[in-house]
């Protein structure tokens, strides 16, 4: 089943309040974050949370108004949540859900009301908007991997990790390879590009490994040649090779 079909399906259990089914959609290691329940952590405690959900309504259901896999295994729906709950209490609200699928099951689910949904900001005004890679660490540790402010992008440190396949190459050029493409992915759903770039901030566990990576860098940021520091420091995973934090800056947005 495709990413986009899987995330519909969910939709479907949804409606029909079938957890059962839902939770065979899930992994163990599978999360859910919501500006109204909060952090789940593990398919038990979402489980636990959509069960006390379920459970408080007499009528429920998720309309769904657009649905898009806005890129390789992440699916966005504009949904409108209808129902009544056992208070008597009537609910409307407009929403929006991101769904990471990860071989064949929901890996990361996160959900906030439409109200919350970043607005393109008026012309010549400053907007601060965070951007989502669509990994399940952002919800984990709580960070975003990138944020705009104005004029200004700023753009976490990213690792080689493949976000396709969830797989981290060995040699340090495809993790450099793999640590650009993320990095240009978020400048681009930002608003920006490599040619925006003012500073970068290179990590590697081994300063031997920093020239090997040097035609990539040399490709990405040689026509605009951003001041750079390299900083030889481990990083989380024993296995990760090299991370590279970006910071951009468009004169045209200030």
């Amino acid at each position: 089943m495709s990413p986009l079909a899987l995330a519909k399906h969910y939709f479907e259990l949804s409606n029909k309040s079938d957890l059962d089914a839902i939770r065979a959609l899930m992994t163990e290691s599978t999360t859910y974050s919501s500006e109204n329940t909060g952090l789940h952590l593990g398919v038990d405690q979402i489980m636990a949370m959509q069960e006390n959900f379920h459970g408080s309504f007499e009528i429920l259901c998720w309309h769904v108004r657009e649905v898009e896999e806005i890129k390789p295994g992440v699916v966005r729906f504009e949904f409108l949540l209808s129902g009544k709950r056992k208070s008597g209490e009537a609910v409307c609200q407009a929403g929006i859900e991101h769904i990471v699928v990860h071989e064949g099951k929901l890996q990361h689910i996160e959900v906030r009301n439409a109200s919350a949904e970043p607005k393109a900001p008026a012309s010549g005004t400053a907007a601060r908007r965070l951007v989502s890679s669509g990994s399940p660490f952002e919800a984990k540790i709580g960070y975003s991997r990138a944020l705009v402010d104005g004029a200004w992008c700023f753009v976490a440190g990213s690792t080689g990790l493949d976000v396709e396949s969830g797989k981290l190459p060995e040699s340090v050029e495809e993790q450099c390879r793999n640590t650009l493409r993320t990095i240009e992915t978020a400048l681009a759903e930002a608003g920006f590009a490599f040619k925006d770039v003012v500073r970068v901030h290179y990590i590697l566990p081994d300063r031997r490994d920093f020239e090997h990576c040097w035609p990539q860098l040399q490709a990405a940021f040689g026509q605009v040649r951003p001041p750079a520091t390299m900083i030889q420091a481990e990083l989380l995973d024993p296995k990760m090779r090299i991370e590279i934090e970006v910071t951009a800056y468009d004169p045209a947005k200030a």
